[in-house]
């Protein structure tokens, strides 16, 4: 089910309110090519994020290309690139792991811990594409040495970690319907960029099963004042109103 003219319209036109924060657009929240930010998980704002590199900005998918960056220089390895604090304006070492590399959604990004400039971006390049990284760049770390080296399981690790972060910007690419667990973000608008939020809610149907519903009414995401509250009086509204319907079809069908 697509989403009403006037609705499609309303997200749009839609202008940011000086002294309402919870409603900035993500394009203008100032995420960039070689920005060193925080990064957390899409449907836990309270569980563990993690640092990472943004290589790329996609600004119509509202999603960003990532590596994982972490402090600790002793776990560097031939692919991943060390930078100093005065490089980067991080207040430690920034190893950059030019091999745990993935897409994540814009609103999944916080604050800014750094950055590097498009000179040391153009080093991850050529080490990221090189058959011998001692060649492409000084700044590698010592060769892994296996599954017997004790930064073998950190790898693991990270791979995880990353696996976790991009999991439903990634599925995003293979389904075209929208995870219900979406519409539990509704209500903690200081988490979210709420515009993001909506834009994603305007692009995919709602795609859940019976089982969605009490953890959705649970979490007051069937309440219509939580989405008035999440995204202003009429946006709020129609979103609502919009995917309720998508509800109701999915009951009827399940009734037949």
């Amino acid at each position: 089910m697509t989403l009403p003219d006037r609705l499609s319209a309303a997200i749009s036109s839609y202008q940011y309110r000086p002294g309402t924060p919870e409603h900035r657009p993500a394009t203008r929240r100032g995420v960039s090519r070689g920005d060193i930010r925080r990064v957390e998980p899409c449907f836990e704002p309270e569980g563990p994020g993690r640092f990472a590199l943004i290589l790329n900005v996609d600004s119509d998918e509202e999603s960003v290309e990532i590596v994982l960056v972490h402090p600790y220089t002793e776990l560097a390895t031939e692919t991943d690139l060390i930078f100093a604090p005065d490089e980067t304006d991080a207040p430690y070492p920034v190893i950059v792991q030019t091999e745990i590399r993935s897409a994540v959604w814009t609103l999944q990004t916080r604050e800014r811990v750094g950055s590097l400039s498009e000179e040391a971006l153009d080093e991850f390049g050529r080490v990221a594409v090189s058959d011998d990284p001692f060649a492409a760049s000084p700044r590698t770390g010592p060769p892994l040495a296996g599954p017997a080296d004790s930064r073998w399981y950190f790898k693991q690790q990270e791979i995880a970690t990353l696996n976790q972060l991009a999991a439903d910007r990634i599925s995003a690419v293979f389904e075209d319907g929208l995870n219900p667990q979406w519409l539990l973000l509704i209500n903690i608008s200081k988490s979210f960029d709420s515009f993001s939020l909506a834009d994603e809610l305007a692009a995919r149907p709602l795609e859940w099963a019976l089982e969605d519903l009490a953890t959705l009414q649970d979490r007051e995401a069937l309440d219509p004042d939580t989405w008035r509250r999440q995204f202003g009086s009429d946006l709020g509204r129609d979103l609502y109103v919009s995917h309720m319907q998508q509800i109701d079809g999915s009951l009827a069908l399940a009734a037949n």
